[in-house]
C-alpha cells in the first residue's frame, strides 16, 4: 500500500476503485483507536462496488508513522485534510468509528467544504460523556469477572476505562498465547480489534513512547457551541448495548437533522461483528438525495 509523505506524518492509505466509473462522491472511512484501516475491510469491499473508497491508518497506527506527539482528534483531522489534498479529493462522504468520528467532526469544522455527508459510528464525545466509567456500561456485569480472572484491575468508577481496557488487553496479548486463556477468548469476542498481537504491540508502543495518552484523555475540543457550526447531513449509527450510546442520544439535541439508528444486540465494535447491517445503513444513507439541514441555534449562546 502507498504512503503519503505529509509534512506532520507519513500516512499509509488504500484507495479501492469501483469496477465502473463512480457517479457518487468518494467515501472516506476512518477507524478508531488501537486498530488500523483493516477495521473497515469487509464494509469497504462491499461499498467499493459503487463508491471510490479511501481507507488510511491514523498516525501512530497500522503502517503510518508514529511521531512523538499530535494525537488529538484536531491534529489527526489536519492529517486527513493534508491527505485529501495530496490525493486531490475536494469533497467526499465520510464515515468514522469511535475516535475516528471525533476526527471527522474536527475535519468538518476545519474544512467544511470538503465534507458532503457525515456518518458517526458509535462515537463518544466528552461534551456529553466526560467520563467513561464502566459501571454505566451495559456489559459491565459480564466484563468484570472476565477482567478479574485475567488480573486486570479496572475500578467501576475509572474515568477513562475504555482506554485503560484497550491498554490492559494489549499487554495481555503480548504475554498470553492468543486464545489460550478462556477469559481472554471471551474478551476478544467482545473487543475483536484487540485480538491481534501485532496491533497490540503497536498500541503499546504508541502509549509508552509518545504523548498519545495525555492527548487522548484531554478535552476533545468539541463543545456544543463549536458543533452547532457544522451543518451537514448526518447519520448516527450506534449499538443498542454500546457504552457510547449516551453520546448518540445527545447528538440529536445539537443536530436535530441527524438520523439516529440503533443496531440491535450490538456493542461498540459492531462494524466487525455485523458488517452487513452497517453496509445496509450506509448504502441507504449515502445514496439518498441530500436535503440541506435546517440551521439550529441555541438561543442561550
Amino acid at each position: 500500500m502507498p504512503i503519503a509523505p505529509l509534512t506532520a506524518a507519513k500516512l499509509n492509505y488504500l484507495l479501492i476503485e469501483p469496477s465502473t466509473a463512480p457517479t457518487l462522491p468518494p467515501l472516506v472511512m476512518v477507524h478508531g483507536l488501537a486498530t488500523s484501516l483493516a477495521f473497515w475491510y469487509s464494509v469497504a469491499a462491499a461499498l467499493a462496488q459503487r463508491w471510490r473508497v479511501l481507507l488510511f491508518d491514523l498516525r501512530g497506527h497500522g503502517r503510518s508513522s508514529m511521531p512523538a506527539s499530535g494525537y488529538s482528534p484536531e491534529a489527526m483531522a489536519q492529517d486527513l485534510a493534508d491527505l485529501l489534498g495530496f490525493l486531490n479529493i475536494e469533497t467526499a462522504d465520510f464515515v468514522g468509528h469511535s475516535f475516528g468520528g471525533a476526527v471527522l467532526l474536527h475535519l468538518g469544522l476545519q474544512v467544511p467544504s470538503v465534507v458532503n455527508r457525515l456518518v458517526l459510528v458509535d462515537v463518544r464525545l466528552k461534551q456529553f460523556q466526560p467520563r467513561q466509567s464502566p459501571q454505566s456500561w451495559p456489559q459491565w456485569s459480564r466484563l468484570q469477572p472476565l477482567l478479574a480472572d485475567l488480573g486486570i484491575q479496572i475500578g467501576p468508577d475509572e474515568p477513562e476505562a475504555g482506554y485503560r481496557l484497550l491498554t490492559a488487553m494489549a499487554r495481555l496479548q503480548t504475554e498470553i498465547q492468543p486464545l489460550a486463556h478462556p477469559s481472554l477468548e471471551q474478551l476478544n469476542a467482545l473487543y475483536p480489534q484487540a485480538a491481534s498481537a501485532k496491533t497490540a504491540q503497536k498500541w503499546l508502543k504508541l502509549i509508552d513512547t509518545t504523548t498519545a495518552w495525555q492527548e487522548l484523555v484531554a478535552d476533545d475540543g468539541l463543545s456544543t457551541t463549536r458543533l452547532q457550526r457544522l451543518q451537514k447531513p448526518m447519520l448516527g449509527l450506534y449499538g443498542d448495548q454500546s457504552p457510547t450510546l449516551a453520546t448518540g442520544d445527545q447528538l440529536q439535541t445539537v443536530f436535530p437533522h441527524l438520523q439516529l439508528s440503533l443496531v440491535p444486540k450490538a456493542g461498540h465494535f459492531f462494524p466487525l461483528s455485523q458488517p452487513q447491517t452497517v453496509i445496509a445503513h450506509l448504502e441507504r444513507f449515502l445514496s439518498s438525495p441530500i436535503y440541506p439541514p435546517q440551521p439550529h441555534y441555541d438561543a442561550s449562546i
